[in-house]
């Protein structure tokens, strides 16, 4: 192998791995509308929670593969001590994270593992769609926010009895988060 390639290979993984390499945790705000035929229900970060002293924390990365990586998170901040604080994940890409240039995203999003139950929403089983914008400031991620539009509700998926649903809405990163989160990944990985 001629030390050229080698050399340039090297240079590429090293600049890859410097931009956005870290995992990047925020406290999150969701909020928007689910459309059905016959009704509407109000998304806000409190009906989301399956407790009220639970957070919602997005977190971001880029892979080894350099695809966006976004989930979010319901986290129990109380847990501490290397025990984990995910109480669930709620939504997450997987390999069709686009980031373009000035701080330019797109992502799709989907209901992890199949599809997430709420108390007082329909089930999320469906996919969404986020575009938004990303602040990077020396080359660090200090904050997304976003347009989220697309199904949340696709009926022919688990559960079957509920109806289709729309959802339309906003998310906006707040203060960076300093506990330990998981690193985004694809449940197919």
């Amino acid at each position: 192998m001629k030390p050229s390639f080698v050399a340039v290979t090297i240079a590429l993984l090293l600049a890859a791995g410097s931009s956005w390499a870290q995992t990047n945790s925020f406290h999150v705000d969701i909020g928007g509308t689910i459309t059905r035929d016959t009704d509407k229900f109000s998304v806000k970060n409190a009906n989301l929670l399956s407790s009220p002293s639970n957070i919602l924390v997005l977190t971001t990365m880029v892979d080894v593969r350099g695809v966006f990586m976004i989930s979010v998170d319901e986290i129990d901040p109380a847990i501490t001590g290397g025990a984990t604080n995910v109480v669930r994940r709620l939504i997450s890409n997987y390999w069709d994270g686009v980031q373009v240039g000035k701080g330019k995203f797109a992502s799709g999003l989907w209901g992890y593992y199949g599809y997430v139950a709420f108390t007082n929403l329909p089930t999320m089983n469906g996919g969404l769609m986020i575009v938004g914008t990303a602040k990077v400031k020396n080359d660090e991620l200090q904050g997304l926010s976003g347009t989220i539009n697309g199904y949340w509700k696709i009926p022919i998926w688990t559960p079957t009895n509920e109806p289709a649903a729309l959802f339309k809405g906003t998310l906006k990163t707040k203060a960076a988060v300093a506990i330990p989160v998981p690193v985004p990944v694809s449940p197919y990985d």
